[in-house]
């Protein structure tokens, strides 16, 4: 019964006032006791003062109430289990309840899945429910968060539930993923969990608490900073937990490019350092954080991409000083050394304290030899002379060289610093623009096997490149790539070797055609067809090998039976025909007879084994459908047999080994099913 207070109460006028819930700046509800019974007062607060302005009685008394911080839901159980939502001020019964299901809980709270809003029960037998339904029998504890449910269990375990996915999902395994269980102490406790922040605290069993950060919880709580571009706080939370820093530019990568000038302008150098130290291709939010999600997809070549956007925001600020070792760090990432050394040095000349620090800097990152080697690779003397100052190496040693090199012409120096870095390419390059070192070009060429690419350096007119082709030819020909070194040989002119060497491949268009450039003897081109023609027979090429018998040999017997072997009889039939050689037909009706035995057998062989394969599919089926034979049981040795002395005949032919290999794994799988599904298996061997 719902009553209206003739006049405002003031609260102290009641006694016993239990499950205070606030739905309102000026609005709340208790429940008191009444004549014995529990009542529900409606609270009206003022600035000063909190008055009774209704009192309704109720039929039960209320064991738990709760209030959803969010939606503002509340809801009431009754010591009978049942559950009432408060609504204007009015109760009614909570979703679908079945009075034998109800249950009473020792603690509550109310929690909103993607698609609903239930209730959360505890009961001092540690069964844990949702609304009326047994979701655990092993829970010792639980805490609401603003986006997980956390639960600990006997098995001393920490499970984050998230609420941003439907409730039928969260009852299930699927509803925790991996990363939210965590290991705890035995006989742990949740005692509270800080919505705003990823902050947990538990009791352990001697009392003391402790404070932790669940990882699924700091990954909402990053994320929710990342989303409003709060990266100073995002690179301290991540530094602390030690969260991969991938996950800083994964999460949203085109809001963190569009936000470096202020990233620039809130943190320090050394966050970005390690941020670019940690920098890799992997997208965090698709494999170690996948169950987070991603805003956007990263572009590929993740870490060349961040890296440019730093050193382009850094170098075009007002000031780069404070990040010439972020700059630094970036080039060593995408291995640029180079230009991160001409970096340097440029702000070495301005700022000799900072540059100097930068090198040192660098030196940690790289080996002193590696960075004396990216210096010389710069061809900046000075350079390489003020790194030089700062590594262990022995002045003796790097102060000849540098000497040496300084009295050398610009190019030749370029080809000398090419030559000791091992860039053979590059050194070949600059050697080739030298004037008067033709020689030792050739003698260059000749140890690091660069013909093709010296030939690409000089036009195919001059002395110098048939000098060198003559040796690429050479050294092709010693390899027995004959062909390639026919080839260059035409190409240098030399026509006589490469003949000697194209007559042995099967090239036959372009060796007849060098041929006639060489005016032979008619006896000789033969001699060169009838080799090229060999060649063609041995490779399967009867067609050509024939016309080449025919045209350049004159030799129409040998052609006929080169295409009577290869089983082109109608070509036989047509020279035997253009040659007026009746005499030859016999060869040809020879041959047919041979090949129509061959396929004759090998038919009739196919035409028993699809036989036997039939009537074994037909047999197999009709056992089948008859029930309770107990064909489960039949014995198949005998398919076996056949089945084995029909591969074993069919091993003539390529294409008939490959049935045999698919008729073993037929066999294979009746021996391991021995089931009733057998035709599964003999349809591939049919």
């Amino acid at each position: 019964e719902a009553y209206a207070m003739e006049k405002e109460f003031p609260l102290e006028a009641f006694t016993c006032i239990r499950h205070l819930v606030m739905v309102a700046p000026n609005k709340a509800f208790c429940v008191t006791v009444v004549n014995d019974t529990d009542a529900l007062l409606t609270l009206e607060l003022s600035d000063k003062e909190v008055f009774v302005v209704s009192c309704m009685t109720l039929e039960d008394t209320v064991v738990n109430v709760a209030q959803h911080p969010g939606t503002g839901t509340v809801v009431m159980q009754m010591f009978s289990g049942e559950l009432f939502e408060l609504h204007e001020g009015m109760l009614e019964p909570w979703g679908n309840q079945n009075m034998r299901e109800c249950v009473q809980f020792c603690e509550m709270a109310v929690a909103a899945f993607s698609d609903e809003v239930v209730v959360i029960g505890r009961t001092h037998l540690n069964h844990l429910y949702m609304d009326t339904r047994l979701w655990s029998y092993d829970c010792t504890s639980y805490s609401l968060h603003r986006t997980h449910l956390l639960l600990t269990s006997h098995t001393h375990t920490l499970q984050c539930v998230s609420l941003n996915q439907p409730a039928h999902v969260a009852r299930t395994t699927e509803g925790v993923v991996d990363t939210g269980i965590r290991t705890l102490e035995r006989g742990a406790r949740l005692v509270v969990s800080d919505p705003a922040t990823s902050r947990v605290v538990l009791q352990m069993p001697r009392g003391n608490l402790e404070l932790i950060h669940p990882r699924p919880l700091l990954l909402t709580y990053l994320t929710d900073l990342i989303s409003s571009s709060q990266y100073k706080s995002v690179f301290e939370e991540v530094r602390k937990h030690r969260v991969n820093m991938n996950f800083v530019y994964d999460y949203h990568p085109e809001q963190f490019l569009a936000n470096l000038s202020g990233i620039l302008s809130e943190l320090s150098s050394s966050y970005l350092e390690l941020f670019v130290a940690e920098l890799c291709d992997e997208d965090t939010t698709l494999t170690m954080y996948s169950f987070m999600g991603t805003v956007s997809t990263s572009p590929g070549d993740k870490v060349k991409t961040v890296c440019r956007a730093l050193i382009d925001a850094i170098t075009t600020s007002d000031n780069m000083l404070p990040w010439i070792n972020t700059v630094v760090s970036c080039y060593v990432k995408i291995q640029d050394i180079p230009a991160g050394l001409l970096y340097i040095k440029n702000t070495y000349d301005s700022h000799p304290t900072e540059g100097e620090g930068a090198i040192k800097y660098m030196l940690i990152l790289t080996d002193d030899e590696a960075l004396f080697n990216h210096a010389l690779s710069t061809y900046d003397l000075e350079l390489v002379l003020t790194i030089a100052q700062f590594t262990q190496k022995d002045p003796k040693e790097y102060l000849i060289f540098l000497n040496e090199l300084k009295a050398l012409d610009e190019t030749y120096r370029k080809f000398k610093i090419s030559q000791h870095l091992r860039k053979d390419r590059l050194a070949l390059e600059s050697l080739v623009q030298c004037e008067g070192r033709f020689e030792e070009v050739c003698e260059f060429v000749t140890q690091h096997d660069l013909h093709a690419a010296a030939l690409a350096s000089y036009p195919s007119t001059t002395e110098e490149f048939k000098t060198i082709g003559r040796m690429f030819a050479e050294k092709l020909k010693e390899k027995g790539s004959m062909e390639e070194a026919g080839i260059m040989f035409g190409q240098c002119g030399i026509l006589k070797e490469s003949l000697s060497c194209l007559r042995h491949t099967t090239q036959s268009h372009l060796a007849l055609s060098i041929a006639a450039q060489l005016n032979l003897a008619p006896d000789q081109v033969s001699g060169v067809a009838e080799q090229l023609a060999d060649n063609l027979k041995r490779d399967g090429n009867y067609r050509e090998a024939a016309k080449l018998f025919e045209r350049y040999c004159d030799n129409a017997d040998e052609a006929v039976e080169v295409l009577c072997e290869g089983g082109l009889f109608s070509d036989a039939l047509e020279i035997s025909a253009t040659r007026k050689r009746v005499d030859l037909m016999s060869d040809i009706i020879s041959s047919l007879q041979l090949q129509a035995g061959t396929t004759h057998a090998l038919l009739l062989e196919k035409q028993t084994d699809v036989k036997k394969f039939l009537e074994r599919i037909d047999l197999v089926r009709k056992k089948r459908s008859m029930v309770g034979t107990g064909f489960e049981d039949m014995d198949h040795s005998d398919l076996y047999s056949d089945a084995t002395s029909m591969t074993a005949t069919s091993a003539a032919s390529s294409n008939a080994s490959r049935r045999s290999a698919k008729s073993s794994k037929g066999r294979r799988k009746l021996k391991k099913e021995k089931s009733t599904d057998c035709d599964s298996a003999l349809i591939p061997l049919l």
